[in-house]
C-alpha cells in the first residue's frame, strides 16, 4: 500500500466508497479518508425573485457557476411551488459556464442543456473562455453568477476591468466551519500522510497543526487541488508538494504518483 490520504472535504456520495476520489486512491493502493471541515446551508431568498421574473430570464445572457454547492438550493422541497415551472425551463436553456467535471456533472443531472468550460479547471481559465465568447451575447442585461457568501472575484473582476461588464451575483448558500475538524484530523493523521486541500475554508486549525509538525520534523505531504488553494497554503507558510493541474480525481492522483 502507498499510504494514508486525508481528503479535506465531504464525500460526494452517501457511501464514501462510491466517491470517485475514494475509488481512484483505493485503486492505486492508498488508504483514503474523507474529513469534512465545513457544512453548507442553502439560501433561497435571493434566487426566488429571479425564478419568478419571466422577463428577466428571457433577457438573461448566460449563467456562471463555479461550485456545485451553488446549485443545491434547487433540491429544496419547498422551492418548487414558489416559481412557475416554465421559468425553470428558461433557466435550464441558458448557457452556463463552470469549472471542473464535478459541477458540470451536477448541471447535467439538473438537465441544463448548454454547459461550457468543463475542462477549464480554474476561475482564471474560465474567465478567459467567457471573454472569448462575449460577442455571442446581447449584454443589455447582466450575466447571473450563482455563488456562495465567500468566493473569489476573479471572473467578475476580469469582466469588469477589461469590458466594463457587471455581473449579477446571487448568493445561494453559506459555508460554516465545523468546530471539531482538528480533533478528527488528529485521529486519522499518520506520519507520511498525503493531505489534500480542496478549499481554504474550515482548515485554519489544521494548517496551524501541520506547521507545528513541520517544525518538529514530522513528515507529511501536501497536495492542492488548484492554484487558489496552492496560494492559500503558501500564505500559511506551507508549500504544497504537488498542485493538481485539473480539479478532478485522476489529475490529482497522477500528480501524486509522479511526485
Amino acid at each position: 500500500m502507498n499510504g494514508n490520504v486525508i481528503l479535506l472535504k465531504n464525500p460526494r456520495e452517501s457511501n464514501s466508497k462510491d466517491d470517485d476520489y475514494y475509488k481512484i486512491f483505493d485503486k492505486y493502493g492508498y488508504y483514503p479518508n474523507f474529513l469534512p471541515v465545513i457544512t453548507h446551508t442553502n439560501i433561497i431568498n435571493q434566487i426566488v425573485p429571479v425564478l419568478n421574473d419571466s422577463d428577466y430570464l428571457d433577457e438573461l445572457p448566460f449563467i456562471i457557476v463555479t461550485s456545485q454547492r451553488a446549485l443545491t438550493f434547487l433540491n429544496e422541497k419547498d422551492l418548487n411551488n414558489q416559481y412557475p415551472s416554465q421559468n425553470f425551463e428558461k433557466l435550464l436553456n441558458k448557457p452556463v459556464y463552470t469549472v471542473g467535471p464535478a459541477t458540470a456533472k451536477c448541471l447535467r443531472n439538473l438537465k441544463f442543456k448548454d454547459i461550457r468550460g468543463t475542462e477549464t479547471g480554474n476561475a482564471e481559465a474560465l474567465a478567459k473562455l467567457i471573454i472569448s465568447e462575449l460577442d455571442q451575447y446581447d449584454l443589455t442585461q447582466k450575466p447571473l453568477f450563482l455563488t456562495g457568501e465567500k468566493h473569489k472575484d476573479t471572473i467578475t473582476k476580469a469582466l469588469k476591468t477589461k469590458f466594463n461588464i457587471s455581473v449579477e451575483e446571487i448568493v445561494t448558500y453559506k459555508t460554516i466551519s465545523l468546530d471539531d475538524s482538528l480533533l478528527r484530523f488528529k485521529s486519522v493523521f499518520k506520519p507520511n500522510s498525503w493531505i489534500i486541500l480542496f478549499s481554504p475554508q474550515g482548515t485554519k486549525d489544521i494548517l496551524k497543526y501541520l506547521n507545528d509538525h513541520k517544525l518538529n520534523s514530522s513528515p507529511f505531504h501536501l497536495a492542492a487541488i488548484g492554484p487558489y488553494t496552492r496560494e492559500y497554503l503558501i500564505s500559511n507558510d506551507l508549500k504544497p508538494d504537488v498542485v493538481s493541474p485539473h480539479p478532478d480525481p485522476i489529475s490529482l492522483v497522477n500528480s501524486i504518483l509522479t511526485f
